[in-house]
């Protein structure tokens, strides 16, 4: 049996989905062409999760610029109307502005920025600023945490440590984006933010 009733583990990935899942629509994802306005095709939102693409996290430096590509972003397709044949674009707007944005991030995260803070453009107007909230890390079959209180002071967790309890490490504004990367030898793989 899986988690949480049995003794098999679950990835990550697939424990953020499930908890930032909806019943409700909490908004639209559109397939368009923004030369000619052609609608290909539109879908309801029902996850705020940022899940990790390597197709569409080519060349991106910060955590900022993955999620402003996951709102709004070029497609690999292009138009099928024959006489344009520009690319695509995939659009999602929601109907409110998400309190928290998980956002995952795979790979090789050497050279890219974790903002503390950050401004998100949510429908193409309403700009809405995020704080680093928390980030889950993975490593030998294990996950652990690192979360920020709102006066910026930065605890871990690890239930294998310290009796289960958590960990004081100071404050967030001493840690560079390299320090927020590894925690105990173990890769960020989720980070969190929420509304500020």
């Amino acid at each position: 049996r899986r988690f949480p009733r049995g003794n098999r583990g679950i990835f990550v990935t697939d424990l953020m989905r499930q908890m930032f899942k909806s019943t409700s629509i909490l908004g639209q994802m559109t397939t368009s062409c923004p030369e000619c306005e052609n609608i290909l095709g539109s879908e309801p939102i029902h996850s705020t999760f940022v899940e990790y693409d390597p197709v569409n996290a080519r060349g991106i430096q910060s955590i900022q610029d993955l999620v402003q590509n996951w709102l709004e972003r070029q497609c690999i397709r292009t138009c099928p109307t024959h006489t344009c044949r520009s690319p695509l674009q995939v659009t999602r707007s929601f109907t409110s502005v998400p309190k928290i944005l998980p956002v995952e991030l795979e790979g090789d995260v050497v050279g890219v920025h974790i903002p503390k803070d950050m401004s998100v453009t949510f429908n193409e107007q309403d700009e809405r600023s995020f704080r680093l909230s928390g980030i889950i890390y993975h490593g030998e079959f294990h996950f652990t945490c690192r979360f920020f209180d709102e006066n910026g002071q930065s605890w871990t967790h690890d239930g294998q440590r310290n009796s289960g309890m958590c960990k004081h490490e100071g404050s967030l504004a001493d840690m560079s984006s390299q320090d927020l990367k590894e925690l105990d030898n173990r890769v960020s793989k989720i980070f969190l933010y929420t509304v500020s």
